[in-house]
């Protein structure tokens, strides 16, 4: 078996060959450090000559320190900071090839760093037209990661090479957006012209003339002022594109892609329609959820975060479309936040939003990811399966009417667990008056009839008439209506009847 020469790279793979050597050949371990300086090359025998004329060799493990401190001392804050800013410019075998040795020079050195932290810097240097469709499958591992991006690389080649095909018989496919029912792809009534534009855009044609375009070309082109135009017929693709249609489906793509939404259920803090609100566990802390429907996405309240200390992850900065008209932007997510309902612990991804009134909310992505459901509005029961198993959630039901007493501690500990979701001053309704304080009453009504009959017309006019002064000719106030808030009106409504 041949030892492994050393020449001041990776000291600390040399240092387990040397010692694994020397316990397969049984040699004394006072022998280690003369052994291993005669398989020393290059730069590293040079060092070894100068450290030998101030110390000597020495034992194993002082040797073997001094060797690690010289030669990779400074290999692990390099690794990092190169694996922190590794991009995809080339290839994509390139890129994981450096991205795995990066990857082990790291680990080697902090084995604290787990799936997720690899998994996320390696999507981050992803080229973006193959690392967005990539996290939208939010894998678990990196080698998943790397699969799903094999994939999708294959697939844009295909697309590629689809189009660069030459030949007379030549029929493309025009490539369809699979969205879900919310999406605007498969039921816009553009998709004629969408498939269109597409086709232009991938082969570099002008969407007027169908000439190549380049950037003067806007300039040259004859056709642009020409209200319509005709797609080639070759591809059967007889769509009309004018200046206002790509606008449209521009405006369209970016609503699709940028915007989730939040209803107002989860805005207001009701819970009317098709929706239900679950009392849930996370780390001994209440979480309360709202089911929602309407909402695009599994939300987590901000606060609730910073309260638990829940780890987050940075995303792309995305914005969240209100009932209200209002958008919220969210730029951090959580992985799979365990929480605990009714005996079962389920895992949810949830992207962290200011929210002012529930903890979390499960929205229309988790629905779909559980489906198919059984719901029961009356009873606010929901059933479906989570790996395998049968999982009844048993949602808040109303309240009852009466107010019951309770002590200080138990409002502490409410207070403690998170467990408190508003509160209210309650004052003492005074008991009805008897039969004695009735007639006495009813006296005083007939003795001053006169002032406690119902007014029929304006007070006579007095002495002093108290009035607010008004400027010669100035017109009544006439403001035009304007919104509320969804707070302001619910509160509204209460105190106006």
């Amino acid at each position: 078996m041949q030892f492994s020469s050393f020449t001041g790279s990776n000291p600390s793979i040399w240092r387990d060959k040397c010692e694994d050597y020397f316990r397969i050949f049984n040699l004394p371990e006072s022998l280690w450090s003369t052994y291993a300086s005669l398989h020393m090359d290059d730069k590293a025998a040079k060092w070894l000559k100068v450290y030998k004329l101030k110390n000597g060799l020495g034992d194993w493990s002082t040797f073997i320190t001094a060797v690690e401190q010289k030669f990779g001392s400074n290999d692990y804050r390099e690794s990092l900071n190169q694996l922190l800013e590794l991009q995809q410019h080339t290839t994509l075998e390139q890129y994981i090839s450096t991205f795995e040795d990066l990857q082990y020079q790291v680990a080697m050195h902090n084995s604290e760093l787990g799936e997720v932290f690899f998994t996320t810097q390696f999507l981050r240097g992803l080229k973006p037209e193959i690392g967005n469709v990539v996290q939208s499958q939010i894998p678990e591992t990196l080698d998943r990661a790397m699969l799903l991006a094999k994939i999708q690389q294959q697939v844009v080649d295909k697309g590629k090479n689809r189009w660069s095909k030459p030949g007379n018989n030549y029929k493309a496919a025009i490539p369809t957006v699979k969205q879900d029912a919310k999406g605007t792809a498969t039921t816009s009534p553009l998709w004629k012209e969408r498939q269109t534009r597409d086709y232009l855009k991938a082969n570099g044609l002008c969407f007027y003339c169908r000439e190549p375009y380049d950037a003067n070309h806007a300039k040259s082109c004859t056709k642009r002022p020409h209200p319509q135009l005709n797609a080639l017929s070759v591809n059967g693709l007889d769509a009309i594109l004018t200046e206002e249609v790509v606008q449209q489906l521009e405006m369209e793509d970016n609503l699709a892609s940028e915007f989730c939404q939040l209803s107002l259920n989860a805005l207001a803090g009701t819970a009317q329609g098709e929706a239900l609100v679950v009392r849930a566990l996370v780390q001994n802390k209440v979480m309360l959820i709202l089911v929602d429907s309407v909402s695009s996405h599994s939300f987590i309240n901000q606060q609730f975060v910073q309260l638990l200390n829940i780890p987050t992850l940075p995303m792309p900065a995305q914005q969240v479309r209100l009932a209200n008209g209002d958008t919220l932007t969210t730029n951090t997510w959580v992985p799979k936040l365990e929480w605990w309902s009714n005996g079962y612990t389920i895992q949810t991804t949830m992207k962290v939003l200011q929210m002012p009134a529930y903890d979390a909310i499960l929205g229309y992505d988790w629905l779909k990811a559980n489906s198919p459901m059984q719901c029961n509005w009356a009873e606010k029961t929901l059933q479906f399966q989570h790996k395998g198993q049968q999982v009844t959630l048993q949602g808040i039901r109303p309240v009852e009417t009466t107010i019951p007493e309770v002590s200080i501690t138990q409002v502490r500990k409410w207070v403690h667990g998170n467990d408190v979701w508003a509160m209210a001053v309650v004052e003492e309704v005074p008991a009805e008056h008897t039969i004695e304080q009735n007639t006495v009453i009813q006296q005083l009504l007939q003795q001053y009839q006169d002032v406690f009959q119902e007014p029929q017309h304006l007070p006579p006019h007095r002495f002093y008439d108290h009035h607010i002064p008004l400027l010669p000719g100035s017109a009544p106030v006439n403001s035009k209506p304007y919104k509320y808030s969804p707070h302001h009106k619910d509160e509204i409504e209460k105190q106006v009847k």
